[in-house]
């Protein structure tokens, strides 16, 4: 598939060959994005302020789509349900704690901010 990808450099981002997600977890979900948005968060990567500093990394945060897989102990969702996907995972629980150290981490972000990918990507076929 291709994906867009923060290189370092700013105001430049390139498209690139990555491969197709797997599941990798129990837990886990594969979404196809059909919408995706351009953050506020994505312009600040984009314009060099913001992100990991070890690139390259997927970019992309916020989008809709449709579940395609899902691991053994996911049962919230179910493949061909259409989903929203927040800029950081969650466990679908409200939490009035505040928040700790234990980051899960945001998606498009780079290994700094848990290396999860981001969502301006695309299966494509030949």
């Amino acid at each position: 598939m291709r994906a867009v990808f923060w290189e370092g450099k700013p105001l430049h981002v390139s498209v690139k060959d990555t491969p197709v997600p797997t599941i990798q977890a129990p837990e886990d979900a594969i979404i196809r994005i059909t919408n995706g948005a351009i953050c506020g968060s994505d312009l600040h990567t984009f314009h060099g302020k913001l992100g990991s500093t070890t690139p390259p990394w997927g970019m992309g945060h916020e989008g809709i789509g449709v579940v395609v897989e899902v691991g053994d102990a996911v049962s919230t969702v179910k493949v061909g349900d259409w989903v929203i996907v927040p800029d950081s995972p969650d466990d679908g629980h409200f939490n009035l704690a505040p928040p700790t150290d234990e980051q899960e981490g945001i998606f498009g972000f780079g290994p700094v901010f848990g290396n999860l990918g981001g969502l301006q990507g695309a299966p494509i076929s030949l």
